[in-house]
């Protein structure tokens, strides 16, 4: 049961024997920096627990920042009533032991404790679930490992800095005063990630078509979009969806047209197409973004409703992104939004889309003037939340969005996360992102996937290499995804082995989808990661605390892929239970296993379950 006490104008948050916070005049838990030119940092040294009327005041040289406190069994909350004058940046201290391990925090490329490090958090929540106590870095957070599973949930308007690497306490910096913050305290990982996912807001249901084989790709019109799938057809590929990465047609500078409407010139009958496609089981999503071309019809019909961001002259806010000369919508102007949600509406769900990759998304750069008069910086985690919110439909459960960006309040239906194709030569592109994509499930965004996009930057053998141990990795995720080939890059489609083992692991993965559809269950309603790391399903086995090179797909498969270049085996640590390897039947006990990774045959294991006939029956026919 949690318990605020106040001794002496100290105050402290107790869970159990877990000090969730800590406050002393002599080590005050809050400070800020105020004024204008002359910045000065304030330590709100004095604070005061108003219990019949459930408020915390914090105070200084003038300056008073006020909370409600609310009580739970597991949690508290304070949510903020009164924010000192002329504030232009917050630090908050937690309590933090040196040997406690910290996770969470968001996508974090390398170790999964965050223990001596600091990380930027730029988005609308964050949190870290930590043995002792910590804060996010990247992206919303929290975890426990062997200790007392207390944890910190952030909810702020602006930027954030996590900064673990202070011997005794953990400090989180922010450019905005938060609006909520939650302590509290869990006994499994598992249940931290469902207080998490209450405090968050539940993730939006995500059709099982999603998981029914690959995501490709296209651009170049219809002939090459149908080309592509003659292609992988032919040779065996289960697709699943086409992403039409140019819908609106091209630019003068050879990228797509950022204006959001159906290029008829490019893709002529583009909705009948979608219809027949449709029938044969494969679905269509268009591409968009909050910012408008200058040349294109939209960015007109913005300006001229005042929907687009202005400059600090009073002009409208010009940008380049991507080679395209643009407006930005203003996401802080309500009305701006339901227009955008009209566009989606009449331009991508009309036409016969099935969804949608919602880009970008970033905060504008300085020199924009926001319609409330925020900084930019203020508003950095906002924005990123208006977007996502702006992009979901939880009316239509057949619909999908899928985002490039984490923030929010609400949490979007699947996250693609990007790691660029040169990491690959250097460190393994993979061994970057597995341990990204696991932070981000411990942080709130358990359904996140890793697209690869075939650059030409890569050697023919080594793009090769890394092609084929993607598709290993990405069929035992939520989302296989293949983006456009560049051009003149080296193309896996003419690789007929490289074809052929697409074709086995998109068979594999759409024999998986009803168990990934399971997983998705279980994210909605639960909180739980489609992919996580080993502590959630194993909290009592020390050896499963810290693994970043391996994962449980859902409670049933652990999977152990091959991360690095030239790779023929890898170690595989087996928590207790009796495992079958998925593709030679081969039983295993606990312990830690030297294991083969031939292509096509990653080590991945099953234990008994409900869905053990799913694994059989691969195993049989893989």
């Amino acid at each position: 049961m949690t318990d605020i006490r106040e001794t002496d104008g100290a105050i402290e948050i107790t869970s159990g024997e877990a000090v969730l916070f800590r406050h002393s005049p002599e080590q005050p838990a809050f400070e800020m920096t105020a004024g204008g030119r002359e910045l000065r940092r304030v330590p709100l040294k004095n604070a005061v627990l108003d219990e019949s009327r459930g408020m915390l005041r914090f105070g200084s040289e003038g300056a008073s920042l006020a909370y409600t406190v609310k009580k739970s069994q597991k949690t508290v909350t304070f949510e903020l009533v009164r924010a000192p004058d002329n504030v232009s940046s917050m630090r908050l201290h937690l309590p933090g032991e040196w040997t406690t391990p910290v996770f969470g925090g968001g996508g974090h490329p390398g170790q999964l404790n965050l223990r001596g490090k600091a990380a930027v958090q730029p988005k609308k929540h964050s949190s870290f679930l930590s043995k002792g106590k910590a804060e996010a870095p990247d992206l919303p957070a929290s975890v426990i490992l062997n200790g007392d599973g207390s944890f910190v949930y952030i909810e702020c308007s602006g930027a954030c800095r996590f900064d673990f690497s202070d011997r005794r306490r953990h400090t989180v910096s922010l450019s905005a005063c938060p609006d909520r913050i939650t302590l509290g305290s869990a006994d499994s990982p598992a249940e931290y990630l469902g207080l998490l996912s209450g405090a968050v807001g539940g993730a939006p249901h995500v059709p099982e078509y999603c998981f029914d084989g690959v995501w490709v790709g296209v651009q170049g019109g219809n002939e090459e979009m149908l080309k592509a799938i003659v292609r992988l057809s032919t040779g065996g590929v289960k697709i699943s969806a086409l992403c039409v990465e140019d819908w609106t047609g091209r630019s003068q500078s050879g990228g797509t047209f950022w204006d959001w409407v159906w290029s008829r010139d490019s893709y002529p009958k583009l909705n009948e197409v979608i219809q027949r496609l449709l029938t044969r089981g494969v679905r269509v999503f268009a591409g968009i973004a909050p910012y408008f071309s200058i040349e294109g019809r939209l960015f007109a019909q913005a300006d001229g409703a005042d929907f687009l961001l202005k400059g600090e002259d009073g002009n409208t806010y010009i940008e380049n992104r991507l080679g395209n000369t643009v407006g930005c919508l203003d996401l802080m102007n309500e009305s701006a939004r339901r227009w955008m949600r009209k566009i989606i509406e009449d331009n991508i769900f009309s036409v016969g889309f099935s969804g949608f990759f919602a880009l970008a998304g970033d905060v504008p750069m300085k020199g924009a003037a926001l319609v409330q008069g925020a900084s930019p910086d203020a508003v950095s985690s906002l924005w990123t939340s208006l977007w996502t919110e702006t992009c979901i439909w939880p009316t239509d459960p057949d619909r999908v969005a899928v985002s490039e960006r984490t923030g929010g309040e609400g949490l979007p239906y699947l996250l693609d996360v990007d790691v660029g194709e040169l990491e690959w030569a250097s460190c393994g592109a993979l061994s970057a992102a597995l341990p990204r994509m696991l932070s981000l499930g411990l942080s709130g965004y358990g359904a996140s996937f890793l697209s690869l996009r075939p650059s030409g930057a890569l050697t023919p053998r080594l793009a090769r290499e890394q092609f084929m141990r993607w598709a290993e990795f990405a069929c035992f995720s939520p989302v296989m995804k293949l983006c456009a080939e560049a051009e003149g890059s080296w193309s896996f489609t003419q690789d007929d082995e490289c074809v052929a083992l697409l074709a086995r692991m998109s068979k594999i993965h759409a024999r998986l989808s009803p168990y990934i559809a399971s997983c998705a269950g279980l994210y909605e309603t639960a909180g739980l990661p489609y992919m996580r790391p080993m502590m959630v399903d194993f909290p009592e086995n020390d050896r499963c605390a810290e693994i970043g090179s391996q994962y449980m797909l859902g409670p049933e498969l652990l999977v152990a892929p091959a991360l690095m270049p030239h790779t023929t085996g890898r170690t595989v640590v087996l928590p207790e239970g009796n495992w079958t390897h998925l593709f030679t039947g081969e039983p295993f006990e606990q312990g830690e296993r030297e294991v083969a990774c031939p292509f096509g045959s990653p080590p991945v294991f099953y234990r008994n379950g409900p869905h053990e006939e799913i694994f059989r029956k691969i195993s049989e026919n893989f």
